[in-house]
C-alpha cells in the first residue's frame, strides 16, 4: 500500500468554500496525490504539527476537522509536504471511494513559476527560461479550459507537468514568468497543446507519431534541431536484466510467460520506435512504442530514437535524446539562448503557424 506523510508546519489554518473567488481567476486545481490515505501509527504521534487524514477526517494533534461530504478546502500560510516536495496556499482534500485526492488551488501565474522550478535550472540564460514559462502557461491554460468539470485541471507528475510547488521559489524563475506575464501561444486564434522534453536527440517528433493522438496539432511539426548536441544524454546506453525486464512487462503478460525476444516492427520518420513484439514462447505481443517506453521506465529507455537488443540474459538500450520528442527541445532552447535567440524566436522555432496572445482574450 502507498503511504503518504502529509506534514503541516504552519502557524494558521483557515477553512475556505471558494478559493477561485478568493484569489481570482484562473486558478488551477493541481492534484498532487491520489491513493490511500495514510492511518495514524506511533510515528507520526511522535512529530509536531502533524496533519494526517484517517477515516474521514483530518487530524491534527488529536484534534479531528470531519471532511463535510467527503471534502474540506482550507488555506495554510506556511507550507504543505507531500513526499519531499513543498506546497504552499489553498488545498482541496477529497475522499473518493476510500481514496484520498489533494488538491492544490494555485494561481496560474505563481504554478507556472513552480513548474519552472522543477523542469530546468535557475541558471540558464533568461531568454530560455522565459521561454519555458510562455510554453508551460500555455499547457497548463489549455488543460483549464479543457477540463472545467474535473475535480483537478492538471497532474503535479510527468502525466501533465511535474510541479514542486510554490515555496521559495527562485527569483530567476519568478522574473520569468513576470516578464511574460499572460502571454500564451495559439493556433488557429485558440490556445493550444505546447508538449516539451528534455532533448530532442536532432529532430522532433509529430504527437500523433507518439502517442497515435488526432493529427490536427498543426503546430507540432518535425523540426530539424541542431543545439542539442551537447545535453549531457544526447547519446546514451543502458541494460536491464532479462528477469527484471519481465517483471516490468507483467501487465501486458500472462502468468509463467517470458520475454525470449524483442523486435521492433516499425519506425516514424524521424528513426523513433513506432511498434514493438514481445516474443513470449508460442505468442506475439505487438506494443506501440510508447507503451513499450513506459512499460521498460523512461529513465532507462530515454527515447524511442533507440535500439533494442536481447542477449545473454540482458537487455540493452541504445539511443540518442531524452523524452518523447514532441514540441520544444529544451536544451536546444537553452543552447539558442545562449547564442542570442529571443525567447520569442525560440517559441516560433519549435511550435509552428503560432501567435503570442495575451490570456485575458480568452477570459
Amino acid at each position: 500500500m502507498r503511504k503518504i506523510l502529509i506534514l503541516f508546519l504552519l502557524s494558521i489554518l483557515t477553512v475556505s468554500s471558494n478559493p477561485e473567488r478568493e484569489t481570482g481567476k484562473p486558478v488551477l486545481r493541481v492534484l498532487l496525490f491520489r491513493g490511500n490515505p495514510t492511518r495514524a501509527t506511533k510515528d507520526f504521534s511522535q512529530k509536531q504539527n502533524n496533519f494526517i487524514v484517517r477515516d474521514s477526517a483530518l487530524v491534527h494533534n488529536s484534534r479531528s476537522y470531519p471532511i463535510q461530504k467527503k471534502e474540506i478546502s482550507f488555506t495554510t500560510e506556511s507550507y504543505l509536504c507531500i513526499n519531499g516536495y513543498y506546497f504552499t496556499g489553498n488545498f482541496t482534500l477529497r475522499l473518493i471511494n476510500n481514496y484520498l485526492e489533494i488538491i492544490n488551488n494555485t494561481p496560474l501565474e505563481l504554478y507556472t513559476a513552480g513548474v519552472l522550478a522543477a523542469e530546468i535550472s535557475s541558471s540558464w540564460p533568461m531568454e530560455a527560461v522565459k521561454a519555458q514559462a510562455v510554453a508551460t502557461r500555455t499547457y497548463a491554460f489549455y488543460k483549464f479550459l479543457q477540463n472545467p468539470k474535473k475535480t483537478f485541471h492538471v497532474n503535479a507528475s510527468v502525466a501533465d507537468q511535474v510541479f514542486s510547488g510554490t515555496w521559495k521559489i527562485d527569483a530567476v524563475f519568478l522574473q520569468a514568468v513576470k516578464e511574460t506575464t499572460g502571454k500564451i501561444i495559439t493556433c488557429n486564434k485558440k490556445p493550444v497543446e505546447t508538449f516539451f522534453h528534455a532533448c530532442c536527440g536532432g529532430e522532433t517528433e509529430k504527437p500523433q507519431d507518439v502517442w497515435q493522438t488526432s493529427t490536427g496539432l498543426i503546430h507540432l511539426q518535425n523540426i530539424q534541431c541542431y543545439y542539442c548536441r551537447t545535453h549531457p544524454k544526447f547519446s546514451w546506453t543502458n541494460q536491464l536484466p532479462m528477469s527484471v525486464l519481465n517483471k516490468l512487462f507483467s501487465p501486458v503478460m500472462k502468468p509463467g510467460e517470458t520475454i525470449d525476444n524483442i523486435r521492433i516492427l516499425s519506425r516514424t520518420r524521424t528513426g523513433r520506435i513506432r511498434s514493438v513484439e514481445l516474443a513470449a514462447g508460442k505468442r506475439k505481443i505487438t506494443l506501440d512504442g510508447n507503451q513499450f517506453r513506459l512499460l521498460a521506465g523512461s529513465t532507462v529507455m530515454l527515447s524511442l530514437k533507440a535500439t533494442i537488443a536481447v542477449r545473454n540474459e540482458q537487455c540493452t538500450f541504445t539511443g540518442t535524446g531524452y523524452g518523447h520528442g514532441v514540441g520544444l527541445c529544451q536544451w536546444g532552447a537553452k543552447t539558442m539562448a545562449e547564442q542570442n535567440r529571443t525567447y520569442l524566436s525560440i517559441l516560433n522555432y519549435y511550435y509552428k503557424f503560432i501567435e503570442i496572445k495575451n490570456i485575458t482574450d480568452y477570459l
